[in-house]
C-alpha cells in the first residue's frame, strides 16, 4: 500500500466512526422523544447541542478529549411522577436499535462488501 492509500483509509475509518456515533446518539434521542422525554443535550466528539435556560438550542464546541465518552444524549423525564420501566428501558435501547437498521440493510444488500473491501 502506498502512502495515500493508508491515509484515504484512515479518514474513512474515523469519518465511519464519528458517523456511527452520531447515528448511535440520535437514536437516543429519537425513542427518548418518542417516550415523551425532554431534550436536555447531545454530544457527538465535542460537538454538544444543549437546551438552554431560555429554551433555544444552542450549539458549543469543546473540543475531543479521550477521556471523554465519545458521545451522549441527555434527556429528562416529562414529569417526576414519570417512572415507568419501559421508556427508560427503549431510550437506553434506542442507540443500538438505530444502529442495526442501516447496518442490517447493507448487509442485505451487499454493500458492506464495497464499503469495507474485505468480505
Amino acid at each position: 500500500m502506498d502512502i495515500l492509500q493508508i491515509i484515504v483509509a484512515v479518514v474513512a475509518a474515523l469519518s465511519l466512526m464519528v458517523l456511527t456515533i452520531a447515528i448511535h446518539e440520535v437514536g437516543h434521542l429519537v425513542f427518548g422523544l418518542a417516550c415523551k422525554r425532554k431534550f436536555v443535550s447531545i454530544n457527538v466528539c465535542g460537538i454538544t447541542l444543549y437546551r438552554a435556560t431560555n429554551g433555544r438550542i444552542k450549539f458549543w464546541w469543546n473540543g475531543f478529549s479521550l477521556k471523554s465518552p465519545a458521545g451522549h444524549c441527555f434527556m429528562t423525564p416529562a414529569s417526576l411522577e414519570d417512572r415507568k420501566l419501559l421508556p427508560v428501558v427503549l431510550f437506553m435501547l434506542g442507540g443500538g436499535l438505530l444502529i442495526l437498521i442501516p447496518f442490517q440493510n447493507m448487509v442485505c444488500r451487499g454493500k458492506l462488501r464495497a464499503v469495507c473491501g474485505v468480505f
